[in-house]
């Protein structure tokens, strides 16, 4: 920054994760201040047990914080967030509001006290390598980890991240041991690797069967109804006792079940073993009538 009054900050934060330790570390928040090209001030501090996301926010507070206490007129924050840099600002409810908090009032007091005075943030991806905001990075990833311990702070964030963590390893380990906790109906199907191996819930982009079905809302129900037995066929008419023919439409087999649909019915392409996730879905892809409700007639609808 060229102008005399203007102090410039890189911020990062460094959140610490090893699947391989059991033992949980701090997240640490950084910035670095410049000031006519000379650093006049660092800082680098604990936020505890916190999101990505929230040190990153801490970091932003905490520089908007030592900067208003400096004489310039002019801040400008070097974040790879803009997102956070926004919350930063806002004083409304969230998971870190309490450093919001105290942002905004130490801006209210700066900004009144001379109406020259400006603030600007600017988006700086980690990945570039730039400047100040990267020796915030370095500064933030090379901070000795400190374990969580009682008087660690913690972010609601955090908790409800850890929270939905836990209940889907429970959902998974409960799939595993006890299959038939998922229904009596519920298609166990497998997929490849060095192993065959059957599919185990997860939230991760969605779980197996939305990432394997891709963005089409239409094939994701198809998928749905197939896995879970309920699906416009004979069988699930015939149990519940709807007016419809219980036969295959296909091959004039006296019942219609899934199973039949799947691995038996000749009038059917499988390009794939059905028993495995990406040949099921390459069967409804190549039979897109198959769990599909029928079409209404012209006028009706």
């Amino acid at each position: 920054m060229s102008d005399t009054w203007g102090l410039c900050i890189g911020v990062d934060a460094s959140v610490f994760t090893n699947p391989a330790s059991k033992k949980a570390t701090q997240a640490v928040a950084a910035g670095v201040l410049y000031s006519q090209g000379i650093e006049v001030n660092r800082f680098r501090w604990l936020v505890g047990r916190a999101t990505a996301p929230d040190a990153e926010m801490s970091a932003i507070c905490r520089a908007i914080g030592l900067a208003t206490k400096r004489i310039c007129e002019h801040i400008a924050i070097f974040t790879d967030s803009i997102a956070m840099a926004k919350r930063a600002l806002d004083p409304s409810l969230h998971s870190s509001q309490s450093h919001s908090l105290l942002a905004c009032n130490a801006l209210e007091t700066w900004l009144a006290d001379d109406p020259l005075r400006w603030i600007s943030f600017h988006h700086v991806p980690s990945k570039l390598k730039w400047g100040m905001q990267y020796e915030a990075h370095q500064y933030a990833a090379g901070s000795t980890r400190q374990p969580v311990d009682h008087g660690s702070r913690v972010t609601l964030d955090r908790l409800r991240m850890e929270a939905d963590a836990t209940a889907a390893r429970r959902w998974a380990k409960a799939a595993t041991d006890r299959p038939q906790d998922m229904g009596r109906d519920f298609l166990q199907l497998r997929k490849l690797g060095k192993k065959v191996i059957t599919i185990t819930p997860d939230i991760r982009k969605g779980g197996p069967w939305i990432r394997k079905a891709g963005g089409d809302n239409t094939s994701f129900a198809r998928l749905c109804r197939c896995i879970l037995n309920h699906a416009p066929i004979g069988s699930y008419y015939r149990r519940f006792n709807i007016q419809e023919p219980h036969g295959c439409p296909r091959c004039g087999a006296p019942r219609e079940t899934r199973s039949h649909i799947l691995s038996y019915c000749p009038g059917y392409e499988r390009p794939a073993p059905t028993d495995r996730l990406h040949g099921l879905v390459e069967f409804l892809l190549e039979n897109p009538e198959v769990f599909s409700f029928n079409r209404p007639a012209a006028g009706i609808g």
